[in-house]
């Protein structure tokens, strides 16, 4: 017997007692639907986007509708993926102003091996400070054969976003 294909449906799932882990999973599309999605405004909340796969201009436009209502003083937002990173630069007020980026997707690749990495960088580790004195500190990222890889984004544009939201 075939085992069931898994679930492209967009889902959440909500765990954590003082502080609320907040996992978003599948596609942001027109068929996402925040309605449901409440938890209380006095806890610190963390939204893990590790298991986004996509957003679409719809699921953009609601993503950012449900954030702007969020009540809780404490916000943030971990494993942000590339298209995210993405969409924070180019759009004012996908994300409240008081949210912290705790970590984020960067691309790096290698053009001799056309070898492709996304490596996570997590705020005091490869990223620290606020507003005008964000420091970036590059990890050395070599491929699976050992050769150097390279950064796949233009530096100031893609971290602009950290200027906002350390």
């Amino acid at each position: 017997m075939n085992e069931p294909a898994p679930s492209t449906a967009f889902r959440v799932l909500i765990t954590g007692r003082d502080k609320l882990l907040v996992r978003l999973i599948g596609p942001i599309t027109e068929l996402a639907d925040f309605a449901p999605v409440k938890f209380p405004a006095l806890k610190p909340v963390e939204i893990d986007l590790s298991e986004i796969t996509a957003m679409n201009s719809v699921g953009i436009r609601e993503f950012a509708a449900w954030t702007s209502g969020l009540q809780n003083a404490i916000i943030e937002f971990s494993h942000c993926p590339k298209f995210f990173v993405d969409q924070v630069n180019m759009i004012r007020g996908l994300i409240p102003a008081r949210s912290k980026i705790l970590s984020f997707y960067v691309p790096y690749f290698n053009p001799e091996t056309e070898e492709e990495k996304r490596v996570l960088f997590g705020l005091g580790l490869e990223f620290e400070g606020s507003g005008a004195t964000v420091k970036i500190n590059l990890p050395t990222v070599t491929g699976s054969e050992g050769k150097p890889m390279e950064l796949d984004v233009i530096p100031e544009k893609y971290f602009k976003f950290l200027h906002n939201y350390t």
